[in-house]
């Protein structure tokens, strides 16, 4: 994975803005898309920017994943380490990319 990489991304600029709006990062879980938790900015603090990310890893059916988890014939699963901690960088990655692109470097997170 690029470590690099911007992600697909949902944006909703603060109902009440002003000069401290706090930015609150919202992270889908397995299978699932930006979309999934956007579906509660509405119920969120107005003075918020909300930002929600899609995974970098497309799983089909329009479902994602920040990294693979497997299963064996067992139902026993395992996580893929490396995608993993590589999905952690490309999530302080995007966060930092989006605290510049909307000027909030000083804001709260």
């Amino acid at each position: 994975m690029d470590t690099d990489q911007i992600l697909d991304y949902r944006v909703r600029r603060p109902l009440k803005e002003s000069d401290t709006s706090p930015v609150l990062f919202l992270l889908h879980g397995y299978g699932s898309h930006e979309e999934d938790l956007f579906s509660f900015a509405n119920y969120l603090p107005e003075e918020y920017l909300i930002i929600s990310l899609r995974a970098p890893l497309s799983l089909g059916f329009g479902g994602f994943a920040w990294y693979s988890i497997h299963f064996d014939q067992d139902q026993n699963k395992w996580s893929d380490d490396e995608e993993a901690i590589a999905a952690q960088k490309i999530i302080l990655h995007n966060i930092d990319y989006h605290l510049k692109q909307f000027s909030l470097e000083n804001q709260k997170v």
